[in-house]
């Protein structure tokens, strides 16, 4: 019997038909996907460490929310968060040589129609190239014109905040750490 069915998925082969070229994306900014999914998670872990982001995120217990989080946001465009129900959520890449280089994280923010930059960042190595401001961007302008943006800044970042103003964004004059944008 093993015979039989040796010989006969032999000749259901096709050797004929080569197997298709990996697929290869394109550089530049575009939506995340599931293949960027540990990429993203590496990243928030990394900015934590360096007390960019909410320390938070460095707790184990912390993990697998996140990662439903991330991967919620790439497949339905919505996640969980601290706020009833599920919000609208966006995750983008900027990719370089088929590789992720830096992200963004954009979600419903506390008014209706409003979006909060929830995080940004660019892998170390490839910083200073103006790759953040690409994604701030491309982010920005996938959402429809007179959109209300927020951005939280958490830790000081004099990097972070040059780039925000450069596009446009203001310090609330209600929360000296929250940054305000309406897009053209």
């Amino acid at each position: 019997m093993l015979d039989w069915i040796t010989r006969f998925f032999k000749r259901q082969e096709r050797p004929h038909l080569a197997p298709a070229p990996a697929r290869r994306r394109p550089d530049g900014f575009q939506e995340a996907s599931l293949e960027d999914e540990d990429f993203i998670f590496e990243q928030i872990q990394a900015e934590a460490r360096a007390g960019h982001f909410n320390k938070d995120y460095l707790f184990s217990q912390t993990h697998s929310g996140l990662r439903i989080q991330l991967k919620s946001s790439i497949l339905q465009h919505r996640c969980p968060s601290h706020r009833p129900g599920l919000m609208s959520s966006r995750l983008f890449v900027h990719i370089l040589n088929d590789v992720p280089v830096g992200f963004s994280w954009a979600w419903e923010g506390q008014k209706p129609g409003s979006w909060e930059l929830y995080l940004l960042a660019v892998d170390s190595s490839h910083r200073k190239k103006g790759l953040g401001k690409a994604l701030l961007d491309g982010t920005i302008s996938v959402f429809p014109s007179k959109s209300n943006f927020e951005a939280r800044l958490y830790k000081s970042s004099t990097t972070m905040k040059g780039m925000l103003e450069s596009v446009g964004f203001v310090v609330s004059r209600k929360d000296k750490k929250l940054m305000e944008y309406v897009s053209p």
